[in-house]
């Protein structure tokens, strides 16, 4: 289960006290928005099978209720990559001719959002 899976992020170099913050953030709700994030993937998949992150925070914003930042929703990405839920595929040019990663949701992320549709 996603919940057991998840730890919250800190880095290296942060002082103890945001360690001791990440400690105290609640599972739930960091798995609430790694499934928000999961659940537009799924919603996009058969119109735009692959996503750029710019793409997944225009999507975000307009299907999800699950208030985030895009800063969040992008870092709720790469866990959910991290853990094998998303996968990156090739790169598409934005509109300011940067090239931008491409992300699709695998099977397990699929089977996933089936299981929280069953519960």
């Amino acid at each position: 289960m996603l919940k057991q899976e998840f730890k919250a992020p800190t880095r290296h170099g942060d002082p103890q006290t945001s360690f001791e913050a990440a400690l105290t953030i609640q599972g739930e709700k960091m798995t609430r928005a790694m499934l928000a994030v999961l659940n537009v993937f799924e919603a996009c998949r058969k119109d735009i099978p692959l996503m750029a992150d710019y793409q997944l925070c225009v999507h975000y914003d307009a299907l999800s209720n699950v208030p985030q930042t895009h800063q969040s929703i992008r870092s709720r990405r790469a866990q959910l990559a991290r853990l094998g839920y998303l996968e990156a595929v090739g790169y598409v040019v934005n509109s300011h001719g940067n090239r931008c990663r491409t992300w699709y949701i695998t099977r397990k992320g699929i089977d996933r959002i089936a299981e929280e549709i069953e519960a």
